[in-house]
């Protein structure tokens, strides 16, 4: 079993405490009925980021995790060797926040779907009335796991003023 967590930590500092958010990629062996044993664990982002989306490649042994805060990383975790997992590569510095992505074209690009906090995502589209809204979807490139890299990344416009949708509620 793999599992991707947010727990609380603890850091201690000349005799005064913090509690912070530690995201933790575990693998567990689940063979044996009522005694799961822990194989390996890996602690990744940055101390307050919480995992915002994930998708899992089964055939490539990697998991695709996005942390945020108001700027995402996006890690591949690599479960290659359940007993000794790892970070294979990462992208940080993406605005806003991803909640919802595919693999797609054979598992080689990961489509994500979510919120953009940067001045491009907000307002509308030049002379037009098409707004934007907040939302962006992203193309990234994860041929190589030990690279991976941002291919395209476009905000959604549409005609009105005004514009719902649950996409950013479904957190995978």
């Amino acid at each position: 079993y793999y599992g991707i967590f947010a727990r609380q930590a603890w850091a201690s500092t000349n005799c005064s405490g913090q509690s912070y958010v530690q995201n933790t990629f575990e693998s567990w062996d689940v063979t044996t009925a009522g005694a799961p044993a822990r194989l390996s664990s890996l602690d990744f982002g940055k101390p307050n980021e919480t995992v915002r989306g994930t998708a899992f490649d089964v055939s490539r042994q990697a998991a695709y995790a996005i942390t945020a805060q108001q700027i995402d990383p996006l890690y591949v975790l690599s479960f290659a060797d359940r007993n000794h997992l790892n970070i294979r590569s990462a992208i940080d510095g993406l605005s806003g926040d991803m909640t919802v992505f595919r693999l797609v074209e054979g598992n080689n690009f990961l489509v994500g779907i979510g919120r953009d906090a940067s001045e491009t995502c907000s307002g509308t589209q030049g002379t037009e009335t098409r707004r934007n809204v907040g939302i962006a979807v992203s193309l990234i490139d994860v041929r190589n796991l030990d690279a991976i890299r941002l291919v395209q990344r476009q905000c959604v416009a549409v005609d009105g003023d005004w514009v719902s949708s649950e996409v950013t509620w479904n957190l995978d």
